[in-house]
């Protein structure tokens, strides 16, 4: 039997790489991005993250995590310590409510177990 957080590590991993797949089939719209400029834009959207910004779309920082990860650059996560504080702090806020919340965390504990079980699965199947 697994370890539950190899488990999550292994969940976290797959969908990393289901998006990366998703990102080359939709044609890699940062490909054409300097290196510098793609760090940026990084760094740029973890802020508007952060600030629960209008500006933020999940599918943008996907989409630049993928191509750092396809560059095989490591995002620079030396330039974004403030905002991981304030990442931390609304992250602190959620689930707080959350565990306010019965109901909702049920159905968060339910989602995850679903996702980890679909994983299981697909890493049972035969490989041909």
């Amino acid at each position: 039997m697994t370890d539950r957080r190899d488990e999550l590590e292994a969940l976290l991993k797959h969908e990393r790489l289901e998006k990366v797949q998703n990102y080359t089939t939709r044609g890699r719209r940062f490909q054409l991005l300097p290196d510098t400029d793609l760090v940026d834009y990084w760094v740029l959207t973890m802020n508007h993250w952060a600030d629960g910004s209008s500006e933020f779309t999940s599918q943008d920082i996907d989409d630049c995590q993928s191509e750092l990860m396809l560059r095989r650059i490591d995002p620079p996560f030396d330039r974004v310590t403030k905002i991981w504080e304030r990442v931390a702090q609304r992250a602190e806020l959620h689930l707080s409510l959350i565990d306010q919340d019965l109901a909702g965390r049920a159905a968060v504990e339910a989602l995850l177990e679903h996702q980890l079980e679909q994983l299981r699965l697909q890493t049972e199947r035969p490989k041909h």
